[in-house]
């Protein structure tokens, strides 16, 4: 099976005066690789004839099918071959789409994004990449801006809705206003170091395990770390610019998983799949004037690998050489056990997080060891070595439960900024929390965090923010 999707060099030229006809291009692609036969090791076979047979025909069935079955299950009991049904008839749907659709793109980037989200797309990721990452190039919108202007208004009227551009609007800025550095007490800061080299890095693990009874690394902040990543330091990529985002995501028709509420542990936490437009105006820039005034949800897109979704992105960022360094083991009993083998990872482990002030995640610890990156606004950032008592919630007692055994107790949110009758509430149920050392700070733009293995963390985004985290083993 072809994994490349190849759109002949006539497409971005001289081939297209109007998104109908490339839409039409990509679909005949389509069609062509959905044609060809499947490697006989597919596990789409296991799905039936029956089911096979409906594809190209009848996808939505197909789909429907599939839709089911990886309902069932947890995703990763679900087996591979429904996921591939999924992906399959996914495509079948976006390459039998009609030109009178409206927003015939935004159906499509829709229906690719949600094979990707959804079921993963096995065998077809690196195709359906492909084709989005061709959408969002500058040829593409060159094409539907020449369409634009090669169409009377009167004319534009009857050919199909488009209900948003792929140029940025005139009315979303070029710039998130995150604000200038909060001005915050902090009891105890942690050590920060102008840029350091790797070596230099090395060692100060190396200094820190030694000097702190074989107990490991500790957390500190390294200023300068980024500021010549072109997110930061390249004005036409400059992940500060709402406009660019929307460029990258074809006129911000792409979909993003994005969590609705202050914090996962909250009662009223929620996730929901939704346009990257949607998410950039109703959550990250200030509300209209004309918008009433309530308080807002907040949206959160929180540990994404938005990376592999829009590789395109991930050129403007490099991955710290920090994240081939080998922190020391801590040694004894207080000692944060290793990976679990699910969850070891031989790679380092991007994601992005995305949202406005007033994001937080909860004081928890992770698996690996981290690089914390700010490309923009602010985090304060408060910390607790893995011997401190912080109370974490309990295993689960009945499989297929949530483990949310890394997550602590105790709302440290509410803890700092509380009145004294909740404070009060938190200090009776969780009477040695008060006593747990710690040590914080405020994260800005071209810094990074060292946060290692094993480490309870709680991160506040205190302006509209953007960080890049970077998991290593």
């Amino acid at each position: 099976m072809a994994s490349r999707f190849q759109l002949p060099r006539e497409t971005a030229n001289t081939l297209f005066n109007s998104s109908t006809q490339s839409i039409a291009l990509i679909q005949a692609q389509l069609r062509q690789e959905l044609a060809k036969p499947y490697d006989p090791s597919d596990t789409i076979y296991e799905t039936g004839t029956k089911a096979l047979s409906i594809l190209q025909t009848r996808p939505q069935e197909a789909f429907e099918l599939a839709h089911r079955h990886l309902n069932i299950f947890p995703f990763y009991k679900v087996s591979e071959c429904w996921r591939r049904l999924y992906t399959e008839a996914s495509l079948w749907k976006a390459a039998n789409l009609k030109s009178t659709e409206d927003d015939l793109e935004g159906k499509l980037v829709e229906i690719l994004d949600m094979a990707v989200i959804i079921a993963g797309a096995p065998r077809r990721e690196k195709m359906i990449c492909h084709i989005l990452t061709w959408m969002a190039t500058n040829d593409y919108v060159r094409v539907r801006m020449m369409a634009q202007t090669q169409y009377p208004a009167e004319q534009q009227a009857k050919r199909r809705k488009v209900s948003h551009d792929t140029k940025p609007s005139a009315s979303i800025p070029n710039s998130f206003s995150t604000g200038p550095a909060p001005k915050r007490k902090l009891t105890h800061p942690m050590p920060r170091f102008l840029y350091m080299s790797f070596a230099a890095f090395q060692q100060k693990l190396n200094d820190d395990h030694n000097q702190n009874q074989k107990q490991g690394s500790q957390p500190f902040i390294i200023t300068q770390a980024i500021t010549e990543w072109p997110a930061l330091a390249d004005p036409s990529k400059s992940w500060k610019n709402p406009q660019y985002w929307l460029l990258n995501t074809i006129g911000g028709r792409r979909l993003v998983p994005v969590e609705l509420g202050k914090a996962y542990t909250d009662d009223d936490w929620s996730q929901k799949i939704i346009p990257f437009r949607d998410f950039l105006k109703d959550y990250l820039l200030p509300p209209s004037s004309s918008s009433p005034e309530e308080e807002r949800e907040i949206g959160y897109l929180a540990q994404h690998d938005l990376f592999t979704q829009i590789p395109g992105l991930k050129s403007d960022i490099r991955t710290p050489d920090y994240c081939y360094s080998t922190p020391p083991t801590p040694e004894g009993p207080n000692a944060p056990p290793p990976p679990q083998v699910e969850d070891a990872i031989d790679d380092v482990k991007i994601n992005i997080w995305l949202g406005p002030a007033g994001t937080t995640s909860p004081l928890h610890t992770d698996p690996h060891h981290n690089i914390l990156t700010q490309v923009f606004g602010y985090k304060y950032v408060r910390l607790y070595a893995p011997s401190e008592k912080v109370y974490p919630k309990p295993k689960p007692e009945k499989e297929g439960d949530v483990d949310m055994s890394n997550t602590s107790q105790v709302d440290v949110g509410l803890w700092i900024n509380g009145e004294s009758c909740e404070t009060e509430v938190i200090q009776d149920e969780f009477p040695q929390f008060k006593d747990a050392k710690y040590v914080e700070e405020i994260l800005g733009p071209g810094e990074a965090l060292f946060i290692p293995r094993g480490w309870w963390h709680y991160v506040e985004s205190v302006s509209v923010s953007c960080s890049v985290s970077f998991w290593w083993d």
